[in-house]
């Protein structure tokens, strides 16, 4: 296995199992205009954090910042950072909707994701899992906030959707992909066709239910739920999660199979991936 990809697995397990029995949160440095408010001594189990940001700003300029965070998260796989660079510069209402440190940051990330996916494709792969999971969690919180002018964010809630999204599904998709591809050299003589939608059917009924009860499982654990939560939350959650994943992707899983590379297959994918971050993180604040 390639040392980028052991780091970051590395990374994610030690950062959720920290997760897990942190109890207080270190000093934290708000940006500019951000209010930090401490929430005061919470139970041990309660991983979604035990302190939360409150930034305070119009909605229209909350979500257009969450539309822009989004949109270079989508587009990271594929798209240059120069242009990512010149639509910023040269959109006339970029600055003013995003503030120029924004507008930065997403230029810098941009040029970051295109080194790493130039330099180790499969380390970029699950990184861009990570991320796709961490902006799901934080919209399903800007969606509770709704109708508010302050947007109140859970910053370790975020980082631990972000490491349960790796483990339970940017790795196994990575070696679900790769074992089908080997598979699919083996199976040359078969119409193409077939291929894809046996690759497609082994998706929906094979992966993503390992796939969503790791998730669920990795949730309740970390919520300190025990073995009792986790079974729980696989019996109240898994059969409707899964539903609602085989029918999101029964309709787009034949192109995302039929593109010829894992990190195509994984970019294309993560689009869908980030709307149904949202729903299973919905799903899990409920529990909370």
């Amino acid at each position: 296995m390639p040392r980028g990809i052991s780091a970051l697995l590395v990374l994610c397990v030690t950062g959720a199992t920290s997760l897990q029995t942190r109890r207080k949160d270190p000093l934290v440095r708000a940006s500019p205009g951000a209010r930090v408010t401490l929430l005061g001594s919470l139970p041990a189990s309660a991983v979604a954090s035990t302190k939360e940001w409150e930034v305070a700003a119009p909605s229209w300029q909350l979500y257009t910042a969450c539309a822009a965070v989004v949109a270079t998260l989508l587009l990271a796989p594929v798209v240059e950072p120069q242009t990512v660079a010149v639509c910023l510069e040269r959109a006339p209402l970029s600055l003013p909707l995003l503030g120029p440190l924004t507008a930065r940051a997403l230029v810098a990330a941009t040029w970051a994701s295109y080194a790493l996916r130039t330099r180790a494709e499969l380390a970029f792969v699950l990184l861009h899992t990570m991320l796709t999971y961490a902006a799901g969690d934080t919209l399903a919180q800007a969606v509770l906030c709704r109708g508010s002018s302050v947007l109140t964010w859970q910053p370790l809630r975020t980082l631990t959707s972000g490491c349960v999204g790796v483990l339970s599904d940017g790795v196994p998709f990575v070696t679900f992909s790769l074992c089908f591809h080997a598979f699919s050299r083996v199976a040359a003589p078969l119409p193409s066709w077939s291929l894809v939608l046996l690759k497609v059917l082994l998706h929906v009924v094979v992966f993503q239910t390992v796939s969503n009860s790791l998730y669920l499982s990795l949730q309740a654990w970390l919520r300190g739920q025990g073995w009792r939560g986790v079974v729980a939350a696989n019996r109240a959650n898994l059969l409707r999660t899964c539903v609602t994943a085989g029918a999101s992707f029964a309709v787009g899983g034949a192109l995302v199979y039929s593109l010829p590379s894992v990190s195509l297959q994984s970019a294309l994918r993560n689009v869908g991936v980030l709307f149904f971050s949202v729903y299973l993180a919905l799903v899990t604040l409920r529990d909370t």
